[in-house]
């Protein structure tokens, strides 16, 4: 929050002007004692202390507050609050308007956001203008700018929100394409005759709606009747339907920033993907992992994670030994910095089946889109 009252209206680009005129149209007018162009002068310069005063008294004593959104999706438009009050008991305010650097344009300007025309005195409004962040990441934001101009617009009277606010700018979600979900469905045969076996010996979880494909003995039909849907019965221990993502954050000689961003993005909607199906998820990566069991909530978490991890020059070979301890059927590896033929070496010596997306080659573009 921040008032305006206190601070003094700098002149603009053409009050620079219009002062600059003055300095040199005075001297000459009173050298040449000529009336017309001093008296002209002499008005001016009463037009500009008086601007300077309307401009100072017509802000009024203004308190202003931002409110953001917790967490948003990167590129994805999101509505900023602001509620403006008047705490002056006479005076009105006149031509409010924001400046907001949390939008920047492909030319670098810093976009502007609405207008407020009038504000009477001891009146409160709140206004909704739309922003967007293009970068994953977290941010504490403090570059706002309210100022007026009014009413000539050669002064500007101006304050600087210092009050920071956090934000949470999450990974962009794509979308997999169909040779990917048709990947992601199969799974190796050895893991599904496990599982048949093992299925139904496990130790009761909890239930959840029953899909086409399973394993019918799981149907819990009480719950069924109850609901009038088929229910099915989840086993703790049991991984037919978990996913595992490991993530190479480590950039080679040929990738860029872009490509390792767009290995998190890849991540982010695999993540999405598990939960809309129900299943857990962890991404991988060196320095820590991003997980969810199946839910929404857990789901944000991840995706927050995600959204604060940098680039490493560590490979991600070596946490495929993890994988063991996730038991998971389906374990993709989004290759950034590591070569396709040393992670399917290093899996098949672990005996681990693993699917190898690298993001480098133009087929990734047929599995992904940003």
């Amino acid at each position: 929050m921040r008032g305006f009252l206190g601070r003094i209206p700098e002149p603009t680009l053409a009050g620079h002007v219009t002062l600059t005129f003055l300095v040199v149209g005075l001297p000459m007018a009173v050298s040449l004692r000529n009336n017309p162009l001093l008296l002209a002068v002499c008005a001016l310069l009463a037009t500009l202390v008086a601007s300077f005063f309307v401009t100072w008294l017509a802000s009024g004593r203004l308190t202003i507050e931002r409110r953001l959104p917790v967490r948003v999706m990167a590129g994805e438009p999101f509505e900023v609050r602001v509620r403006v009050t008047n705490r002056s008991r006479w005076c009105p305010a006149f031509g409010i308007g924001f400046r907001d650097a949390l939008q920047i344009d492909s030319s670098g300007e810093v976009t502007c956001g609405p207008i407020l025309p009038m504000l009477a005195p001891r009146a409160t409004v709140e206004l909704t203008y739309t922003k967007r962040i293009h970068r994953r990441g977290i941010y504490n934001v403090s570059n706002a700018l309210v100022a007026s101009r009014f009413p000539l617009g050669v002064f500007e009277h101006r304050a600087l929100l210092s009050h920071p606010s956090r934000i949470i700018v999450l990974p962009p979600i794509g979308r997999l394409k169909r040779p990917a979900t048709r990947q992601l469905a199969s799974r190796p045969a050895d893991h599904a005759r496990r599982l048949t076996v093992q299925e139904g010996q496990d130790e009761f979880h909890s239930l959840r709606e029953y899909r086409l494909g399973e394993n019918p003995r799981l149907i819990h039909w009480r719950t069924s009747a109850r609901t009038q849907t088929l229910v099915r019965r989840v086993m703790k221990d049991s991984r037919s339907e978990n996913l595992v993502i490991l993530l190479d954050t480590a950039l080679a000689q040929r990738a860029e920033s872009r490509h390792l961003e767009a290995a998190i993005s890849c991540a982010a909607t695999l993540l999405v993907h598990a939960q809309k199906r129900g299943c857990k998820a962890t991404v991988l990566f060196r320095g820590g992992r991003a997980a969810h069991p199946g839910t929404r909530s857990g789901l944000f978490g991840a995706l927050e994670t995600l959204a604060s991890i940098g680039a490493d020059d560590r490979p991600v070979a070596p946490l495929l030994r993890q994988v063991r301890d996730e038991g998971a059927a389906q374990v993709v590896c989004l290759a950034v910095g590591s070569s396709r033929d040393e992670l399917q070496r290093s899996a098949s010596q672990m005996r681990l089946k693993l699917l190898v997306w690298d993001v480098l080659e133009e087929r990734f573009g047929e599995i992904f889109q940003r």
